[in-house]
């Protein structure tokens, strides 16, 4: 780490936020609703139960309800 680095760095380890903007500290990853989501706006289908019926609860009909 170099000086001026080290400088700013807290004694938490962290870098202060200068601008006071809130920001997000989690994993990027999608959630499956957000998978479900995108995957239907790419596919063509009109409706989403149509979508739904036909892919979601016939790819695992055990994890998704009817």
């Amino acid at each position: 780490m170099s000086t001026a680095s080290a400088r700013f760095t807290s004694r938490h380890g962290k870098t202060p936020n200068f601008l006071g903007i809130k920001q997000r500290h989690k994993l990027s990853h999608l959630s499956v609703s957000e998978v479900i989501m995108i995957t239907f706006h790419q596919s063509g289908y009109q409706d989403l139960k149509t979508y739904y019926i036909h892919f979601v609860s016939s790819a695992s009909p055990t994890n998704f309800l009817n």
